[in-house]
């Protein structure tokens, strides 16, 4: 009986470790430099209502494609965009994204993640700040 709990308990261990092919920490000058050149493009690209570049530097999930469609219906070239130098604090680097009109500013926590597949930095999460 302990051999099969020892057992279940390797099994969910190396399940869950088995997907950190995408987290890395310990970031590279290169890559930071990237990171940042990445953050331009993403407020570039929300200015210029591109959000087909958003759209394939995102990871692909159901709550990010779920936010890309809300996306759409904003039109961005009426905002005043900020996007804030990454922070690399937390788990993954991080920027705050600040949307601008008029009286009203919203923030969002954009938390991007290095694919080491594609060698490249991917939006990986979004979420408001209140």
């Amino acid at each position: 009986m302990k051999k099969i709990i020892l057992l279940i308990a390797m099994i969910f261990l190396l399940i869950s470790c088995s997907n950190n092919n995408y987290i890395k920490t310990g970031f590279s000058q290169n890559e930071k430099q990237e990171l940042i050149l990445f953050k331009d493009k993403i407020k570039n690209n929300l200015s210029e209502n591109n959000l087909a570049y958003i759209k394939e530097n995102t990871k692909d999930s159901y709550r990010n494609k779920y936010i890309l469609e809300k996306l759409q219906n904003i039109d961005f070239t009426k905002l005043n965009i900020f996007v804030s130098e990454p922070s690399y604090t937390k788990e993954y680097p991080s920027s705050l994204l600040a949307l601008n009109m008029n009286e009203d500013t919203y923030y969002f926590e954009l938390f991007f993640i290095f694919d080491n597949q594609n060698k490249k930095w991917l939006i990986f999460d979004l979420k408001e700040r209140g």
